[in-house]
């Protein structure tokens, strides 16, 4: 789950539950300085780490202190490893942050009930407090939110029952508000990102059920589901 910062010559990254980062050298071709890199943390474990916009800080989240019980909270640590600190813990189980491009808010999965409730989509400020509710699937699955490139919407995984009565993962996007939301992609779409200018949404298509053309390979789509058409055919080439 590697993390550009805004000016793409750091990566943030999580390996062995600890975050790592690295100074990114060229990007065509791609290129790191090995020697560079350098570990955040060393307790508890520790995933999904993403920039602040300044590149200053890094959200990330973390079980340390919950070990026992297993959840995660959100925590922030500035990026020479200082001033680490949780900033959000209701030990249920918050997962996933991403930071808002005005930096003012962290867009999260939060567990309502441990052991027993789907995610939902919360955001928080940058302190932690003042959360917000963004979705209300209650026990469908609502996780990874990304917010778009101006911050004025956001795009997430929801696991949704399709019309043939299975299940899937699906893109929806919504205002920042939680406003709007709609789904945009067919079925079984996975990692996803935004276009630079938002109009559309770059994501893995893969059916877990059967396999299928298309499969395992990056597709696009504008963001109001139009469009729909394959980026990379490595099953193809390697046959």
């Amino acid at each position: 789950n590697p993390a550009w910062n805004p000016d793409g010559t750091l990566l943030a990254m999580g390996s062995s539950g600890q975050i790592f980062t690295i100074n990114v050298t060229s990007l065509e071709p791609a290129c790191v300085d090995t020697n560079s890199l350098f570990q955040l943390t060393t307790e508890g474990q520790n995933f999904f780490p993403d920039w602040s916009p300044n590149s200053e800080w890094i959200v990330y989240d973390s079980n340390l202190g919950n070990q026992s019980s297993g959840f995660y909270d959100l925590w922030i640590i500035h990026h020479d490893g200082s001033s680490k600190k949780r900033i959000e813990a209701n030990h249920v189980g918050s997962r996933i942050p991403n930071w808002s491009p005005d930096s003012k808010h962290i867009v999260h999965q939060r567990t309502i009930i441990p052991g027993t409730g789907a995610p939902e989509i919360f955001v928080v400020d940058t302190s932690g407090y003042n959360p917000i509710r963004l979705t209300y699937a209650d026990q469908e699955a609502d996780m990874y939110p990304r917010y778009s490139p101006e911050g004025n919407r956001i795009a997430w995984f929801a696991h949704r029952e399709t019309s043939s009565g299975n299940w899937a993962m699906n893109v929806w996007i919504m205002n920042s508000d939680g406003s709007n939301p709609k789904k945009v992609t067919s079925d079984h779409a996975w990692r996803f990102d935004w276009s630079p200018d938002e109009s559309q949404l770059v994501f893995l298509f893969w059916d877990t059920l059967i396999e299928r053309p298309g499969n395992g390979e990056l597709w696009l789509i504008n963001v109001d589901g139009s469009g729909l058409r394959q980026l990379t055919h490595f099953k193809d080439n390697s046959s």
